[in-house]
């Protein structure tokens, strides 16, 4: 469900992010064609969930961000069921 420019704008304005982990600021705004939070710590978020730099222009398309984060999840889901099952 996409947020309204007003909504955005009341987000933007009036929440605090700091007190937010980055896995939810992520997932949050990047489902959001509307800016909800300061760009540069939607940036800082990415950048953490990825475990990588981002570059700027690689906002431009969100669902490769998205896709990236599910890989990475299976990924490491995969890993831990696997280390799981030889303790």
């Amino acid at each position: 469900m996409q947020i309204t420019t007003e909504k955005a704008k009341e987000i933007y304005d009036n929440y605090d992010w700091n007190y937010i982990d980055n896995l939810t600021k992520f997932l949050f705004q990047v489902s959001q064609e509307k800016l909800a939070m300061k760009f540069e710590d939607f940036w800082e978020a990415t950048e953490s969930v990825l475990g990588r730099p981002v570059f700027k222009h690689e906002f431009g398309k969100p669902e490769l961000l998205i896709e990236e984060f599910f890989k990475l999840r299976r990924k490491v889901s995969l890993k831990n069921v696997i280390n799981k099952l030889n303790d």
